[in-house]
């Protein structure tokens, strides 16, 4: 999907085929807002990636190119995403862990780092799905990595952003119809991704459910 034609779509929404009220600056730069607006509140810009996990070390870096984990798998099992926190009330005194042949958690505190419980007694990896954050776009020429079915979701929002910080009433009202508009369709989005993601998903193999 070209950014072009988002571009082209939000000028006709607002009314600004023939006055230029937003200029290409503006409507790009709420392009990006909006991509990572889908990027918190969806799966849309989910990424993999496979980890070593070396034996007897139980705190590894997040791949750069991620930056949250929503869901972890080792050895064909989904395992527990949790905090800190979380696991204190779970396991208290889990910081003082043994060595194990099997992850039965992950712990991770949106922080560059994540802790693996127990430690490993042999070397293997996990595969870690999570967030990946949008490449920002700069140009009509630009490709936004989202199918086009999505089109009319970043119109929607991108329209009523730009209406809703005109400070003109008519133009305030017509921008929250928008972005009404776009939640509904957020939160239609959210649910099929969801209702997909756990149709496929591997049942869990540890004690924390």
């Amino acid at each position: 999907m070209l950014v072009s034609d988002i571009v082209k779509a939000v000028n006709i929404k607002v009314d600004n085929t023939v006055s230029t009220r937003f200029t290409e600056t503006d409507i790009i730069g709420t392009v990006n807002e909006c991509l990572i607006e889908l990027a918190i509140h969806t799966n849309l810009f989910n990424k993999t990636a496979v980890v070593a996990i070396t034996k007897d070390i139980s705190t590894f870096v997040l791949p750069t190119d991620i930056t949250d984990i929503r869901y972890a798998y080792f050895d064909g099992n989904k395992v527990k995403v949790i905090t800190s926190i979380e696991m204190e009330t779970l396991s208290p005194g889990w910081r003082n862990n043994t060595t194990s042949s099997i992850i039965e958690a992950i712990i991770y505190d949106e922080e560059d780092n994540f802790i693996v419980y127990p430690t490993l007694s042999e070397t293997s990896s996990i595969s870690l799905l999570g967030t990946s954050t949008p490449v920002d776009v700069t140009a009509l020429t630009d490709t936004i990595s989202l199918k086009a079915i999505y089109k009319n979701i970043l119109v929607y929002y991108i329209s009523g952003i730009l209406l809703s910080n005109t400070g003109r009433t008519e133009d305030t009202n017509r921008g929250a119809g928008y972005l009404k508009s776009y939640n509904q369709r957020l939160k239609s989005i959210s649910n099929n991704i969801t209702s997909s993601l756990t149709m496929g998903v591997a049942n869990y193999n540890t004690p924390f459910k």
